[in-house]
């Protein structure tokens, strides 16, 4: 199979043949080379063909099949090498039974090229392709073009693939080809039909021609020459008319920028892309620029993985980043750049200066509307971000003065629309952090007739006046004309702002699943608040519980493509779930795929769980192994950009983290960086207003991070550790709730401190008399006042049940009475109340056996 056989080589003859002129054809296909006895062997050793499918035909390729899925691949090429029919039939037998194709795809790697074999085939292989997905084409025409079978591909893979691909996929794709094709003719050369010493000896391998004399000389000559002299006289022209110098085209080898990216092409493909990159700093300082190829576009993007790499040496940081650029700045302006994009904004944590730098030379070659708008979200969100004012109008100006210079229909329009975009992201990113003058400042004109959108204004009023800056009133007067300039009326409306998470809306209560889902779909729009992320958690829970998982991913698609806030609302609620029912690695995992690795995050936590989660992948079995811990397992829409967190994500990762960690050291060190990230993210400057001292975009872990520590730490290092815990949230911002005060007296029963539990337990009841005498309501009660609820009952109850005291259990439940009343509905309530019954039967059982034990006497 490996070798080409006699029919392989009769087929290179015909297909050579056929460039041939007619007066030569006849006599080509008479004369295939080979000897005559062996053309009489074969005819006598070899039947007439007979039916193309065989009963023998049919086990040979079953027993491929079975070597191929254990990738056997060397047995299987044996089975196989003494029939081409069989091997399409082990495509398609293998194709309908196995989904992981590497082992297939690595065996049809050994299949000949171009040199000593037809196309005929791959042609077969092609045909069996046809009905399952488009990414076994797309594979097989890369490889196809990496033999040599250039005009296969372009004439039957590539217009199947243009029917079934988008045209970036498309042109994705054809680059691959290219960068494929292109690889195989520098090692084996283009295949030519040449007359050789023979009249008619057409199917051997080609000669190698002799050296012109061109050739021979330019081999002597330095790679370089030196300047002419204008002292030097001509020896053998003169500068007469008759003697004037031929146009030389563009496109001549002679070129030295021509020249030079021939040579930078010939380094990438023996795999010397830092001796490329060395080379071209060289041909720099004598004022070379290579002409522009895609070749440099994958150099880029080679340059930018490491770059973006979590192992990446910091010290090689500026060095990575400067060879990324120079090649950045060498591809063409047409080029394909969606793969890049996705890589620079898709990594884990972004390289701002890369970002900066990509933005520019991209929008100056015409590729705005890929990075403009996604360049100042990551931008301009950023924690560490220093940009201002000055990065967005220069952008802008260098995206007027490509239109200046490609005057097309309707691309002015384009990027007037994503300037008003950007400048909406960027005055909403400054006027979460206080920025106020530079977001003013980034106002359209009141005369220019431009308008953002209304909330835009809105954000930016609601920031100065929770800000109390002393230019506060100066500000709100100049917002406010532009706000009513563009809503053309003649009063102010109400400010109405969205937090990070919404507030609390009504749960949808439809029995249906089918208008529960039409109800979510429809909250999911621009402008609006979105669902609140408890009636998404209701719907995934009622949903998954029929077994399927469609409508959630449909529901995800959905708002991704609205706007970054619907989607971190709908990330928050995937998160609960995960969190209720244990899937710490799950809300990892969410993690790792849609958000950036911001300060209020443990980031090299997450990034080794990555890498141990890569490397488990990797030497899993695919056909039994999950790929995934998340429900969401359809296709899922990728947004261009991923997102920054807020603080009630990062605040359920600490939590999963903690939680999962087994080892007690481990979780003292966590503790430790939880400090250290608050302590490094909230500001002293005490010249700012209190609302502006911490950075909103850090995303700080809130007070529910330190629940789990209290459970894990007071267990280990004794029950005073739990004070200890709340002494530090108080240093540092984060007012205690009723979740860890219930954590507290949860320890302080089991370790059977009746009365210290108890005393925390009227502590917080005496705050909620005291606030229903004054008449406070939930809505109106200080912020900072903490109220008993029926979790912090049970909990206490089931606390004094595992302690053994069923007089405590009885207290709590007299007050649960009292205070909220009893709730026959609440599941853990109705499990302690059992558990009291058992524990009281059994103690009974214990009294009765102790009345009947005998007295004991003394010896």
């Amino acid at each position: 199979m490996l070798g080409a056989s006699w029919a392989q080589r009769c087929t290179i003859s015909l297909r050579l043949a056929r460039k041939l002129p007619p007066w030569k054809r006849q006599i080509s296909l008479s004369l295939p080379k080979t000897s005559i006895p062996e053309v009489v062997d074969h005819q006598a050793k070899e039947p007439g063909r007979g039916q193309k499918y065989s009963t023998t035909i049919s086990s040979v390729a079953s027993q491929a099949v079975a070597l191929l899925k254990e990738k056997r691949l060397e047995e299987v090429t044996n089975v196989t090498q003494n029939s081409e029919e069989v091997v399409p039939e082990v495509v398609q037998g293998f194709l309908a039974s196995e989904r992981d194709v590497e082992s297939l795809f690595s065996w049809m790697e050994s299949f000949p090229d171009a040199t000593n074999a037809s196309s005929n085939l791959f042609h077969q292989i092609f045909h069996r392709m046809l009905d399952h997905d488009s990414m076994l084409i797309t594979r097989l025409g890369i490889l196809c073009a990496s033999k040599g079978y250039e005009d296969f591909v372009s004439t039957h893979i590539s217009p199947v693939l243009s029917a079934r691909l988008t045209s970036s996929e498309l042109a994705d794709w054809q680059l691959q080809v290219d960068d494929a094709a292109t690889a195989f003719k520098s090692f084996h050369g283009e295949m030519a039909l040449e007359e050789d010493g023979s009249d008619y000896d057409l199917v051997g391998a080609p000669t190698t021609p002799a050296p012109t004399v061109l050739h021979m000389v330019e081999e002597n000559l330095p790679s370089i020459l030196p300047e002419p002299s204008p002292d030097d006289s001509l020896i053998f022209e003169d500068q007469g008319g008759e003697y004037a110098s031929v146009q030389i085209s563009a496109d001549d080898t002679g070129n030295p920028q021509f020249r030079a990216t021939r040579m930078i092409k010939n380094m990438f493909m023996q795999g010397e892309q830092n001796e490329a990159y060395h080379f071209l700093l060289e041909l720099r300082e004598l004022g070379i620029t290579p002409a522009p190829s895609r070749s440099f576009f994958f150099a880029a993007c080679r340059s930018l993985e490491a770059l973006l790499s979590p192992d990446v040496d910091l010290n090689t940081i500026p060095a990575l980043r400067q060879q990324y650029t120079a090649w950045l700045q060498l591809i063409p302006d047409n080029v394909n750049v969606r793969s890049l994009t996705r890589l620079l904004f898709h990594a884990p944590t972004p390289d701002l200066a890369a970002v900066a730098e990509t933005t520019t030379l991209l929008t100056a070659k015409g590729h705005a509307r890929r990075v403009v708008v996604p360049a100042s979200r990551v931008l301009y969100r950023d924690p560490s971000s220093t940009f201002g004012v000055q990065f967005l109008k220069d952008l802008e100006a260098t995206s007027w003065r490509y239109c200046d210079e490609n005057p097309t229909p309707g691309v002015r329009e384009l990027c007037s629309d994503l300037h008003l975009r950007a400048r909406s992201i960027v005055i909403r990113a400054f006027a979460r952090v206080g920025r106020f003058e530079e977001a003013i400042e980034l106002l359209p004109d009141l005369e220019s007739g431009v308008k953002l959108p209304i909330s835009v204004y809105d954000i930016l009023l609601h920031g100065i006046r929770q800000s109390e800056t002393p230019s506060a009133s100066e500000y709100l007067e100049v917002v406010r004309a532009h706000r009513l300039r563009a809503l053309a009326v003649a009063q102010d409306g109400p400010v109405t702002l969205a937090s990070d998470i919404p507030s609390l809306a009504d749960v949808d209560s439809e029995s249906s699943l089918v208008s529960s889902l039409r109800s979510l779909k429809r909250s999911f729009k621009r402008g609006s608040p979105g669902p609140h992320p408890q009636a998404l958690l209701a719907f995934m829970e009622a949903y998954l519980a029929t077994g399927r998982t469609y409508a959630l991913t449909l529901l995800f698609n959905k708002a991704a493509s609205t706007s970054h806030f619907h989607t971190a609302t709908f990330l928050y609620a995937e998160m609960m779930f995960y969190f209720r029912h244990y899937e710490y690695d799950a809300i990892l995992e969410t993690v790792v795929d849609h958000f950036y690795l911001g300060n209020g995050i443990p980031r090299p936590l997450v990034l080794a769980w990555e890498r141990d989660r890569k490397e488990r992948l990797a030497g899993a079995n695919p056909n039994w192994a999950p790929v995934s811990s998340r429900f969401l397992t359809g296709k899922r829409l990728e947004p261009i950009t991923k997102i920054w967190p807020t603080s009630a994500h990062t605040s359920l990762l600490w939590q999963a983290v903690t939680l999962r960690t087994k080892d007690y050291p481990k979780v003292q060190l966590l503790y430790k960086a939880l400090l250290q990230s608050l302590r490094e993210g909230l500001s002293v400057d005490e010249t700012k207003p209190k609302l502006l001292r911490a950075n909103p975009n850090l995303a700080l872990p809130e007070s529910s991070a330190f629940v789990p520590f209290l459970r894990k730490m007071m267990n280990k290092e004794g029950l005073e550790k739990g004070p200890e815990i709340l002494n530090d949230m108080v240093s540092l911002g984060r007012t205690p709730t009723v979740a860890h005060f219930t954590e507290i007296a949860h320890q302080y029963a089991r370790a059977g401190e009746t009365n210290r539990a108890l005393m925390i337990l009227g502590r917080l009841e005496d705050s909620m008399r005291q606030a229903k005498e004054a008449g406070q309501t939930e809505a109106t009660r200080d912020p900072g006042s903490v109220f008993p609820d029926i979790a912090m009952y049970v909990s206490l109850m089931r606390a004094f049940i595992a302690a053994k005291n069923p007089e405590a259990v009885e207290e709590v439940a007299r007050r649960l009475r009292e205070n909220l009343g009893w709730d026959y509905e609440y599941p853990p309530l109705q499990t302690a109340v059992k558990d009291l019954e058992e524990l009281k039967l059994l103690e009974a059982k214990l009294d009765a056996k102790e009345k009947e034990r005998p007295p004991r006497y003394a010896a």
